[in-house]
């Protein structure tokens, strides 16, 4: 189903004498008119959030605290149903070819659904939930016994990354929502204090655009970042329309998720981001090849799957050596360690991306070919023997430094290889030269893959390493904005690319520079899910609901930021290049324009935002 993104604006627009003759009212001079209803019985907790902020945004826009309830009564005129019940599957509303994030938005003469796909992700035995705990790790190596004659590297991460699950959550909930908050929250057979950052929110989805609809918006973290209008009556306008991403999977790089604030996680939920997990599971991260060969066994019993440099193989190479991609054995062992990865654990995709710091290998089946035909023959080969017993596993690799451009070798892969096309200079995308060669690399990698195997992967930390010393959290020289580049990049890739992740600068559970980061995240966002947006109509609603009297000037400053981007500077490696190298008179400017706005703003809400 095509998406479609008609916000509920006609309640704002229509005068309140004509809403109230047309249509029932949610909320009446501040009175509720309106209870929220959930499921009694197996309520995923995300329905829950949703059932929350619909009952915060509302008081904090009309005054009015709707009641959330299990079981709709008589005692308030019209039901707003979040999330699927039996109310809804007797409406005919339901969540049936929702997926990734989708939601529906059905009202009725006295009701309203709002509703998506919504699971509680319930961890796998092989993500321990503790960093200390080994009993994953020991239980793969039992597994693997007997299914390769030497040892693999343990290929998956301590779930504890995943988990946020604060200590003070009780406190957190009833700060945020009202104290009975947290009383809710352990209903509907929740246990759990929290959630996992792999569990899905479709109907959290629908809310937000609903509010969206209102006027609420969410362009960074914390209350600084909210838009809330007052609206003190509220009329329950007529909608009947399905939701679908334009993208599958929509992840930021989240350095330690469990350590975030409430606020950081849940902007990211407002605004539509989710986990590459449904897409990809736990074994198709980067770097993947690595634990084919890691395992200490397998370089003292086979050095020749390693590449021969200088003479000697290369067993050592952070930790994990250096592969020969024209050894049969190490073909034959990574066609099993995938087969395994497949029938034992259930994987629906494993990476094959080599390690970081590729040397080609020097062997004589290697030697004179370039990292291109060699890593992509091996993935290719790979593919075509997995896609005999495998067809609908996915096997990903990605397109990184020596070897991001396809190889000529290669006529077409088999339909179970996906590419991520990673580093390609989000922020140059402005920039003709750039695009023209990064457009045409993407049309290559067009030809050689099946459609919607291609996903992006951007690790722009720009923000996070100073520029002088390389010092993490160092100052910051130049802001590196690029909204406009980011929705240039993603209206490309409509229907070409279904998941994107990486992109922003994090270190150690905080965001590295987030009033500067946020506003192209906050556009990423958007277009994740609607490609055909004007990106300057979102930079419009953007600058005039966010910065007010100087919403003028800050979108000068914007455009001025990435209109100055170094875009031929490469200093920081193929591709992506250090944007922030400006001349110190491009970066007074900028620093000059935000002066001006922050004059235009005065000591408000808006000079704070500048």
């Amino acid at each position: 189903m095509k998406p479609t993104h008609t916000l509920l604006t006609a309640l704002l627009l229509v005068p309140l004498v004509a809403l109230q003759a047309a249509q029932p009212l949610l909320v009446d001079q501040g009175v509720p008119r309106a209870q929220i209803v959930t499921a009694a019985e197996n309520r995923p907790r995300m329905v829950t959030l949703a059932a929350l902020e619909m009952q915060r945004h509302i008081q904090t826009m009309s005054g009015a605290r709707l009641p959330i309830v299990t079981r709709a009564d008589a005692s308030l005129p019209v039901k707003i149903y979040v999330g699927k019940s039996p109310a809804t599957d007797k409406l005919g509303v339901t969540d049936r070819d929702l997926k990734y994030g989708a939601f529906r938005m059905v009202s009725g003469p006295d009701w309203l659904v709002l509703l998506g796909n919504d699971f509680d992700f319930t961890p796998p035995a092989y993500l321990a939930r503790k960093r200390s705990d080994k009993t994953a790790e020991l239980a793969w190596k039992k597994s693997i016994v007997g299914k390769t004659d030497m040892e693999w590297g343990f290929p998956f991460q301590s779930g504890v990354e995943s988990q946020w699950i604060p200590k003070q959550f009780d406190a957190l909930l009833e700060a945020n929502y009202g104290k009975d908050a947290a009383e809710l929250w352990l209903t509907g057979g929740n246990t759990t204090r929290g959630f996992e950052y792999q569990d899905e929110n479709g109907s959290l989805n629908a809310v937000c655009e609903f509010l969206r609809g209102l006027g609420v918006r969410w362009f960074m973290p914390g209350k600084l970042g909210e838009v809330v209008p007052e609206r003190k009556s509220l009329a329950l306008a007529a909608v009947n329309k399905t939701v679908v991403p334009a993208t599958h999977f929509r992840s930021w790089m989240w350095n330690n998720y469990s350590g975030f604030s409430f606020d950081d996680v849940l902007w990211a939920r407002r605004i539509g981001m989710n986990s590459p997990y449904q897409k990809i599971g736990f074994a198709g991260g980067a770097h993947g090849l690595t634990h084919v060969h890691s395992g200490e066994a397998m370089k003292k019993a086979h050095p020749e799957y390693y590449a021969l440099l200088n003479g000697k193989r290369d067993i050592e190479h952070r930790g994990h050596g250096t592969p020969c991609f024209t050894s049969e054995g190490l073909f034959k062992e990574t066609v099993n360690y995938c087969r395994f990865m497949f029938d034992v654990y259930g994987m629906p995709a494993v990476d094959l991306w080599p390690g970081d710091g590729l040397t080609v290998c020097g062997c004589e089946g290697c030697k004179g070919k370039s990292a291109p035909d060699l890593v992509w023959g091996f993935t290719e080969r790979v593919g075509r023997e997995l896609y005999q017993t495998h067809p609908d596993k996915l096997i990903t690799s990605g397109a990184y430094t020596s070897y991001n451009e396809p190889s000529d070798k290669v006529g077409k892969f088999t339909p179970n290889v996906a590419i991520k096309v990673s580093n390609s200079g989000r922020p140059k995308m402005n920039d003709p030269e750039h695009w023209a060669d990064y457009t045409s690399r993407m049309e290559r990698w067009k030809a050689k893959v099946a459609p919607g195997n291609l996903l992006r992967f951007e690790n722009n930390l720009y923000h996070l390493w100073g520029k002088e010393d390389g010092v993490r959290g160092a100052a910051i020289s130049y802001p590196v904005l690029h909204p406009r580049a980011m929705a240039k990049d993603l209206q490309y890739l409509k229907g070409v690319a279904l998941g994107g992740s990486g992109e922003v600068s994090q270190y150690r559970a905080k965001w590295q520079a987030m009033g500067l980061e946020h506003i192209t995240l906050y556009v990423q966002s958007r277009f994740f899910w609607d490609a055909n947006q004007d990106v300057d109509q979102v930079l419009n609603d953007y600058c005039t609901l966010f910065y007010g009297p100087a919403a003028k000037a800050m979108k000068e400053a914007i455009a001025s930021a990435e209109n100055n981007l170094a875009y031929k500077d490469v200093s920081r490696g193929r591709g992506r290049g250090n944007p922030m190298n400006v001349s110190f008179n491009t970066a007074l400017k900028f620093r000059d324009l935000l002066d001006k706005a922050k004059a235009a703003a005065g000591d408000t809400l808006y000079g704070q935002r500048v």
